[in-house]
């Protein structure tokens, strides 16, 4: 099997930024890509938060959310992401759209990659499995949060949030159909 063949036919792409309109790969089937216009909603929320950040993208999948991020101006993004198949389509899309240079791969389940990593992130995104939605690893993650960072945790609409996440407070929630994003920062 070619790697082409392990990609999902369906494209996704950037939205804005320097790289506006580059299609985008995503992995095997099982994933579930940001549709852009989630995609469009979420950066229109968090638009201060993402120049000059560093980002973090947890449940990688494709690397949609960190690449847009980069297009958009942020300094560097971290993605991590178990599966081998969504490291191969992160890996691809960031040197079609020539972010290699900025970017940091880690094919780690979530939960050890946060438990060990002592770096401070801007902006974190964690889309976990909707299936397996699993608090204690977004628990974990929050102590990566810089001082006046951002959480953002995307979760199926029938699923409430937390009202906290480690020490981060819930300041915003927004539905978009069957998902929805809950908003964290710094208590």
């Amino acid at each position: 099997m070619k790697f082409s063949d392990n990609m999902d036919k369906s494209n996704t792409r950037i939205i804005a930024g320097t790289k506006r309109g580059l299609l985008l790969d995503n992995p095997q089937k099982g994933t579930r890509p940001l549709t852009d216009r989630l995609k469009t909603s979420l950066f229109d929320l968090i638009r201060d938060f993402v120049p000059e950040a560093k980002i973090l993208d947890l449940y990688a999948g494709g690397g949609n959310f960190g690449i847009e991020a980069l297009s958009r101006g942020a300094s560097s993004a971290t993605f991590v992401d178990i599966a081998n198949s969504a490291i191969k389509a992160v890996e691809k899309n960031l040197e079609k759209a020539e972010f290699t240079d900025r970017a940091e791969l880690n094919q780690s389940n979530v939960q050890d990659f946060v438990r060990e990593d002592e770096e401070n992130f801007d902006v974190i995104f964690a889309d976990p499995p909707f299936e397996n939605i699993i608090i204690e690893h977004i628990q974990d993650a929050s102590k990566l949060l810089a001082k006046n960072g951002l959480f953002v945790f995307k979760h199926p609409n029938t699923f409430e949030g937390p009202e906290k996440i480690g020490q981060l407070k819930r300041t915003y929630t927004k539905i978009y159909g069957m998902n929805q994003l809950s908003f964290y920062q710094n208590a």
